[in-house]
């Protein structure tokens, strides 16, 4: 093979690889979804055996992944609550989602034999690309 035929072969593989690479698809999603808690908010109370409505809108410019809600004690050391024995209470729901823009509406009904105080209430959002935001409303669980 002469050198002439190399160069143009090694131009044509150039060329190729630069094709197959552009076909590539681009991760350009490095912003996180939007996400607005509207219920519940910070402060609000309930009681066991009631449930609580969880209202969010969720925003991603691009694809929505999938959200998750959690319900966990609040670790603050100003949280006493007045039946510490009893075991906190753990809640986790994860659903997918489609589109850019999701508006979700949950009810959860609040076991009966809790610990009773606060609790983080944290909504997740992720789209598409992995990319994740939160919104968290601290409530109050009484007798």
């Amino acid at each position: 093979m002469n050198t002439t035929q190399t160069i143009l072969k090694l131009i044509m593989l150039l060329v190729l690889a630069t094709g197959i690479q552009s076909c590539k698809k681009s991760d350009t999603d490095t912003q996180p979804p939007s996400i607005f808690v509207m219920l519940p908010a910070t402060g609000d109370q309930f009681s066991t055996g009631t449930s609580v409505s969880v209202v969010a809108t969720l925003h991603d410019y691009v694809e929505l992944g999938k959200y998750r809600i959690e319900i966990r004690w609040n670790t603050n050391a100003q949280n006493i609550s007045s039946n510490p024995a009893v075991a906190p209470w753990v809640f986790l729901l994860e659903e997918p989602l489609s589109g850019n823009n999701q508006t979700i509406n949950k009810k959860i009904t609040i076991p009966g034999n809790i610990r009773l105080g606060n609790y983080d209430l944290t909504v997740y959002c992720t789209d598409k690309t992995g990319n994740e935001s939160s919104g968290t409303e601290i409530i109050k669980i009484t007798g």
